[in-house]
């Protein structure tokens, strides 16, 4: 596809996938034809039809797609929901510090039924206490591995000192309860590095909250902390070389949860202090990467001066860390000379790195 022909399809989709943008959209089946399978990529189609539905625009030959994909999504967080609220009850038996991540308090607490969805529950623990966590949820029935065809197969040995070694994270923990597979990933490292940032995940679980959902509390950040993650979070994504090569590193849903999170859940006074955490921190990097390309995408951030504030005091005096690529399997640095909007409409982005030295 021509790349200035897939930016502009882009920026419709940037466009389709805000849910503060009231702009006026036409969508047609050529429209759809070029954007159906990004919306699908990007977990977005269900924000996009509900907009679509709101206008009252004619998708023609896509509205049952859409339809369907609505229907399934909504059975989808029905039981993961279901998953939720099981893993609440496991975690209770956890004498450590922990917190449920993304989706866990996205997808009940902050998004409308039907807008976000997750296939795994992600716990954020302290790297001291992996083997804790491990026991009780494997005293659960839990098996780490992959799920096929409602069969759990066991990781190997390999694959469980990998995940450790380069992204900090556990091999994901599986079981089948019925029709539901429960998916739980383990967190404890803010980036692929597994024994650094241990100061700053430290602090966070220590002023962790609780919020009542259901017949359950749900342990999580607290927002300002939240939002530190989900920066760091799709920071690591974005420039792992892993991610990069399965094309999942720039998925919009994760910019999208940063986007709603500042206009549901963030007030005004928020503003300076997560500033100053961030600064505190020390993780200047990261956040001011995912919090500008994220106004890129979604334009209604920069209308609150306290957002373009708070990029500006974060805002590194380098900034060629913005176009770097990191393989930290193999320990190497790779580097692109695109804009964001260009880097986000590549084809083959693998293809346009340039290894460096460290």
């Amino acid at each position: 596809m021509d790349s200035t022909y897939n930016m502009q399809a882009n920026q419709l989709l940037f466009k389709l996938s805000d849910i503060y943008n009231q702009e006026q959209i036409q969508f047609d089946n050529c429209l759809g034809e070029n954007l159906f399978g990004k919306l699908i990529l990007h977990r977005v189609e269900n924000i996009v039809y509900k907009k679509l539905k709101q206008n009252g625009r004619n998708m023609g030959a896509y509205e049952k797609c859409f339809d369907a994909l609505y229907k399934h999504e909504i059975a989808e967080i029905t039981a993961y929901e279901e998953n939720l609220a099981y893993v609440c009850k496991v975690m209770k038996e956890a004498k450590f510090k922990y917190a449920f991540l993304k989706g866990a308090f996205l997808i009940p607490i902050v998004y409308e039924k039907g807008l976000r969805y997750s296939n795994d529950i992600d716990i954020l623990i302290d790297a001291k206490d992996i083997d804790e966590c491990q026991t009780i949820l494997l005293n659960n029935g839990f098996v780490q591995g992959h799920v096929v065809d409602g069969v759990v197969y066991p990781a190997t040995r390999r694959e469980i000192v990998l995940s450790r070694m380069n992204f900090g994270e556990t091999a994901p923990f599986c079981k089948v309860c019925g029709d539901r597979v429960i998916l739980v990933d383990i967190n404890f490292s803010l980036d692929y590095k597994p024994t650094s940032e241990t100061r700053i995940i430290q602090s966070m679980l220590d002023s962790t909250i609780e919020i009542k959902w259901k017949n359950y509390n749900i342990r999580t950040l607290n927002i300002l902390d939240f939002i530190i993650h989900l920066c760091m979070h799709l920071y690591k994504e974005a420039t792992t070389l892993d991610w990069l090569k399965r094309r999942k590193d720039l998925n919009l849903y994760k910019f999208n949860d940063l986007n709603v999170v500042f206009h549901e859940c963030v007030s005004d006074h928020e503003y300076r202090e997560i500033t100053e955490l961030i600064i505190t921190y020390g993780v200047q990097k990261e956040c001011y990467y995912a919090l500008l390309y994220a106004s890129k995408i979604y334009s209604s951030l920069i209308t609150e001066d306290k957002y373009v504030d708070l990029l500006k005091a974060i805002k590194p005096e380098d900034t060629s860390y913005l176009y770097q690529i990191v393989d930290p399997e193999n320990k190497k640095i790779f580097m692109h000379n695109m804009s964001f909007e260009e880097w986000f409409a590549c084809e083959d982005r693998v293809k346009q790195l340039v290894e460096v030295s460290e």
